[in-house]
């Protein structure tokens, strides 16, 4: 390996390791101590709020992470109020918002990102932030030279996980004719955090030991495509896809 991808290889890890040490503390602040999310509401997130965690990578090189970009999220609340956050991601592309107001079931979000590169897009895409479930977003922007208007599908697949621990996946992006286009979608977890490997696939695991996460939906927003392709993929049984009830017989 050169010099250049030995660095590379080691500021990954070490966004890893960065990321695990912030979802452990998240984890925490959900639990509450033990007494669950709903009677934490002192610093984390109070009864009728939730919060959005993401990073924002490179969606040609998911390992590639974008600092310094700027993430506006947007809400309305159930009695009407129309809210505005920004934040800035950090050297490891990552950001977190907390105690966004949900009322007693979900409001929804709409998130902007706004990279300080002229080689990638910007990106906006929306979604339903469940009351004291968290959302973790992996926003994958698109290179400028890309036209999102050649993605015609995309695939949520289950894959066989070697080390045996948490489920793992891969999304793959697909153009009209079915050729596999070379960029990592952005993912929506509702209550689950991916870890995002070198090779495309990814690991999801809950947002805290009480939380399951309920779905991985992919898509490949941009601000030319106002109706992207999106996938949604149910999960259950602790982050593993939701058995289909009417499964198609195999061919005999």
């Amino acid at each position: 390996m050169t010099p250049a991808g030995v660095q590379q290889n080691r500021i990954w890890k070490s966004s890893k390791v960065l990321l695990a040490l912030i979802w452990s503390v998240i984890a925490f602040l959900l639990d509450g101590c033990g007494g669950g999310i709903s009677s934490f509401t002192g610093g984390g997130i109070p009864p009728g709020r939730s919060a959005v965690l993401g990073q924002v990578i490179q969606a040609a090189n998911p390992t590639a992470p974008v600092p310094d970009a700027t993430v506006t999220i947007t809400t309305s609340t159930p009695n009407g109020q129309f809210l505005s956050y920004r934040v800035y991601t950090d050297s490891n592309g990552q950001f977190a918002i907390n105690g966004i107001p949900t009322g007693s079931v979900e409001s929804p979000v709409t998130i902007q990102v706004q990279p300080n590169d002229t080689s990638l897009q910007s990106q906006h895409f929306s979604f339903l932030l469940a009351n004291n479930r968290p959302t973790q977003v992996v926003i994958a922007l698109l290179p400028a030279n890309f036209n999102a208007a050649n993605v015609a599908k995309i695939a949520i697949t289950q894959v066989s996980n070697p080390s045996g621990n948490a489920p793992l996946y891969k999304a793959q992006v697909y153009d009209a004719q079915g050729n596999l286009l070379a960029i990592f979608p952005t993912l929506i977890l509702d209550g689950g955090v991916a870890t995002v490997n070198a090779d495309g696939t990814f690991t999801v695991a809950g947002a805290a030991a009480n939380i399951t996460p309920q779905s991985i939906t992919a898509t490949v927003p941009s601000d030319t495509t106002p109706n992207p392709p999106t996938t949604t993929l149910p999960l259950s049984n602790g982050g593993k896809p939701t058995p289909d009830p009417n499964p198609t017989p195999p061919n005999l």
